[in-house]
Parts: C-alpha cells; sequence; structure tokens
C-alpha cells in the first residue's frame, strides 16, 4: 500500500473512526467493579484520549502528506526517521550542449578574469545597512515599486558583511534572486534556512563568492500568482520580478549587471519561478537552481487568469520553450522518481534540453517534496553555481 496513496489515507482515517467510537463505547462494557475505580478511570481516560489524538493526528499527516508529498514513500519515511532528512546525492544527469563563450569555469581559478561589463558603477550604499553586521551579513526588507508592472511589493534583502567594509567600495557583487514555496514567503529564506549565512559559509570555503541575495514576495494578498503576468485577471507578476526588481537592484546596490552575475533559485513553486525567469529572461540571468520545482504553472482553484492551451499557457509551459527554442542559460535541478510533482516535467526537459540549453539534473532516490531535501542540497547547488558562472566564481 503507497504511503501518499488513497488506500493508506482510508484506513488512517477509518482507523481514526474507530478510536473515537471505541472511546465513547468502551467505558460502558467494563465490569461495575472497574468502572467505578477512581485511579481505574483516570488511567482509561488518558489512554482513551492520547488514542484519539494520535489517530486523528496520523489521519490529518496523511491526508495531508497524500497532497503535497512531503513523503514520497514507506523507505523515505523510514530512512529520514532513521537518518534525518540529510539529502544523498542522486544520480548526476547532465543534458543540453555547452554554453557560448566558454561560461563554465573552474573553482578559484585566478586565470580568469573576474571582471564583468556594468552600468551602475559605484551605487550609494542602501539605507538601513549597518556598518559591521558581524560575519554573517544582515537581512533588510525594503518595498520595491514597479513602474513596468504596476505593482509594489516587498523584497527581503541579504547584504554580505564585505558590502559596509572599508575597501569594498568599488567592488560590484553578483545577486541571485530566490523564490519561496506556496504557501510560504521571503520569511523561509530567513528564519527556517538563514540562507545569507549559508552563502557566507560558502563564500569563506571558496565554493562561489559573495553575493547579494533578493527575496521577493510573489504571493501578493496570499494569491498564488505562481510569478506570472495574470493578464487583466490579476497582477503582472512576471514583470515585476523579472523586471522592475533587478531595476531597482541594480538602482540602489552596487551590483554586476550582466547575465553571467545574475542567478535565480527556488523551491517547489519558487522552483517553476526560478527556472521560467531565467529561460524567459535569458539577457538578465544566466542560470536557476530550481529545486523541487515544476515546469508550468499549477494554480489554484479560485486563480487560473488563463486556460491550459492558450497563448499564454504555451508561454509558461518550459518544456515547450526548451524544445522550440532553448535559451542560452543553464539549469541545476533537483528532482526524484517519487516526487510526482516535479519529476514528470523534469524528466521531459532532461530528455529534450539541446543547446545552447543545459541541465545539470541531481535525480534523489526516493525523496520527497519538502524543505529537509531541498537544504540539504542548497551546498551542492551554489558550488555548482560557483563553477558555471563566472561572475560567482570565488574570488581571493
Amino acid at each position: 500500500m503507497s504511503l501518499t496513496g488513497a488506500g493508506t489515507t482510508w484506513v488512517l482515517w477509518l482507523v481514526a473512526t474507530a478510536t473515537f467510537g471505541a472511546s465513547i463505547v468502551w467505558p460502558r462494557s467494563l465490569p461495575a467493579t472497574r468502572r467505578h475505580g477512581a485511579w481505574w478511570r483516570r488511567v482509561r481516560r488518558a489512554g482513551m484520549q492520547l488514542a484519539v489524538v494520535t489517530t486523528a493526528l496520523a489521519a490529518v499527516s496523511g491526508t495531508l502528506n497524500a497532497q503535497y508529498g512531503w513523503y514520497a514513500s514507506w523507505s523515505d519515511l523510514g530512512a529520514a526517521l532513521v537518518s534525518g532528512d540529510n539529502a544523498a546525492t542522486g544520480v548526476p544527469i547532465v543534458a543540453g550542449g555547452t554554453l557560448p563563450g566558454a561560461t563554465t569555469v573552474p573553482i578559484g581559478d585566478p586565470s580568469l578574469p573576474s571582471d564583468a561589463p556594468t552600468t551602475n558603477g559605484t551605487a550609494a550604499t542602501l539605507a538601513g545597512l549597518v556598518a559591521d553586521p558581524g560575519p554573517d551579513g544582515q537581512y533588510l526588507t525594503v518595498s520595491v515599486p514597479g513602474p513596468t508592472s504596476g505593482v509594489t511589493g516587498s523584497v527581503v534583502l541579504w547584504v554580505p558583511r564585505s558590502y559596509t567594509q572599508p575597501g569594498s567600495a568599488h567592488r560590484l557583487y553578483p545577486v541571485v534572486e530566490a523564490f519561496h514555496g506556496v504557501p510560504g514567503g521571503p520569511f523561509e529564506y530567513v528564519q527556517g534556512i538563514n540562507l545569507g549565512g549559508m552563502v557566507a559559509g560558502l563564500a569563506r570555503d571558496r565554493r562561489m563568492s559573495e553575493a547579494i541575495l533578493v527575496m521577493p514576495d510573489s504571493t501578493p494578498h496570499h494569491l498564488d500568482t505562481e510569478c506570472v503576468n495574470g493578464g487583466s485577471a490579476g497582477p503582472q507578476m512576471e514583470d515585476w520580478l523579472t523586471r522592475d526588481v533587478p531595476s531597482w537592484v541594480r538602482s540602489h546596490l552596487r551590483v554586476a549587471t550582466d547575465a553571467q552575475s545574475w542567478a535565480t533559485m527556488g523551491l517547489s513553486t519558487g522552483g517553476y519561478c526560478a527556472a521560467m525567469a531565467t529561460m524567459l529572461h535569458p539577457d538578465t540571468y544566466g542560470a536557476a537552481i530550481e529545486l523541487g520545482g515544476y515546469l508550468a504553472p499549477v494554480f489554484d482553484a479560485h486563480y487560473r487568469p488563463f486556460a491550459p492551451g492558450s497563448a499564454a499557457w504555451d508561454r509558461y509551459d518550459l518544456v515547450k520553450r526548451a524544445t522550440a527554442a532553448p535559451p542560452p542559460v543553464q539549469l541545476w535541478v533537483e528532482t526524484s522518481k517519487s516526487d510526482t510533482l516535479s519529476y514528470p516535467g523534469n524528466a521531459r526537459l532532461i530528455a529534450t534540453a539541446t543547446a545552447p540549453l543545459r541541465v545539470t539534473a541531481d535525480v534523489l532516490p526516493h525523496a520527497g517534496h519538502r524543505m529537509a531535501i531541498w537544504v540539504g542540497v542548497m551546498p551542492t547547488a551554489f558550488t555548482w553555481l560557483g563553477s558555471s558562472l563566472s561572475g560567482f566564481r570565488p574570488t581571493a
């Protein structure tokens, strides 16, 4: 019986219902001598209440797991319980070709140039940043207007410590635009993961360059936009995320502006957003890290700005885009055959990717669709970014 199958869910609910019924019937079926013992009544009541709560929680958890696929199989659940959620490296797959211009560079190779074309020179330090935030950098929340999209939204920034240190006034930083999952928000990268601290540690280990993190809220008023332009039915979220936010960052922070210095990342829905932004805007982004993402919009029932098969839908079907007009970008993908949300689209992408699109996939064995899996592979993904885009190559 599959962990995520309907049979398992029905069994869990039947057990929970039977336990609740037994908690009502059982006391009346006991001998009178026991029924009137005070200590026995307390033990019996506590035991039945514990059984009712435990089976109810198991039924609810099983239902949610079947819906979201956190644990994909019994072996996945057992491995997580026994050895924790540290994801093992899966089967590495590389599809597509090498990008023009030899964009792939060795980590830490000092013989390769690190300069990149820029237009913003030495932009002033953003108000609100402190001079010495400590070794793990600092977070800052800003409101970013959208002259192109008409959207004004919240963005969480992370800036490395060196940004405000003496001697860095003319240094230009690469940028990672990180998209959150649904439900969720940029806070999941701050509170649950401390993504900035992770990047700072990887930079100290010379696995990637120090980078500025840009974490926009892609769900205004808790609306799952799937990061797409909603036409007359919804916000022009793609325009805000891929045009207005990068433009604001370039004008307020000292960042490099070439595509080799800009990348995206995201998990689940955010993984789709990251792949979409990079594949549709290769002039802005050179690479995407897609963790458990999918490759076509998955709209909620109450928000469907366009229908499958429409021209708008075809624009956001990334497998079709990869087949018809593969963009000159690189993708790093985490997925698993057990992840029924992520694997089907990514398997098609891997099978159809051709140059100049390049896809590096880490296919994990029996991995589910949950945060701990994605956090476990993030250092590997960022190390790949440090070796794949010249703007993220570690520097002294």
